[in-house]
């Protein structure tokens, strides 16, 4: 006699418990992949600061703090102030303090390049070694670079103009 249909496709507990299993993999390596995105490691300590620019430069949270190549911390929260600056709050992680001086400042990281095309844009500290260390959230100065619209602004564009109008006329 041959099963019907339904029963050859019915559940079974094990079938649940199998489907039980695969789904809390999948959270687990959904928490792991989060956890090592955020480079939280079991008893790391970090230090929070923050700093403001005139634009975000797709600047997002997750982005790295780096120093000399190496990420010695990230981005927490990128938001907009009431004057229209954006502030970004980041924390470092303790063992990097010693670098985080009154004379440091922060950079955009990348503004163009395969790390702005993976989304992976965050900020470059830049140190000055020999001055006291900022306390833990203190303001840290970001000089920002210029965008395309600054470097070719029409003053300069005129200027270049008139460069190679002269300098043709001299040949």
């Amino acid at each position: 006699m041959r099963k019907s249909d339904s029963e050859a496709y019915a559940v079974t507990s094990s079938d649940r418990f199998i489907g039980l299993l695969v789904v809390l993999a999948a959270i687990g390596v959904v928490v792991g992949l989060v956890l090592r995105a955020q480079e939280i490691g079991p008893g790391e300590t970090t230090l929070a600061y923050h700093t403001t620019m005139g634009r975000s430069f797709g600047i997002v949270q997750g982005g790295d703090i780096r120093l000399s190549g190496i990420s010695i911390g990230k981005i927490n929260r990128v938001s907009l102030l009431d004057d229209g600056r954006v502030r970004i709050d980041m924390r470092i992680a303790e063992d990097y303090q010693r670098f985080v001086t009154r004379g440091s400042y922060l950079e955009v990281s990348a503004s163009m390049g395969l790390a702005a095309m993976l989304g992976n844009i965050g900020l470059n500290l830049v140190t000055n070694p020999g001055l006291p260390m900022l306390e833990e959230g203190a303001l840290i100065e970001t000089r920002e670079t210029p965008g395309l619209a600054e470097v070719f602004s029409e003053q300069e564009v005129g200027r270049v103009a008139d460069n190679v109008k002269a300098l043709l006329e001299n040949l």
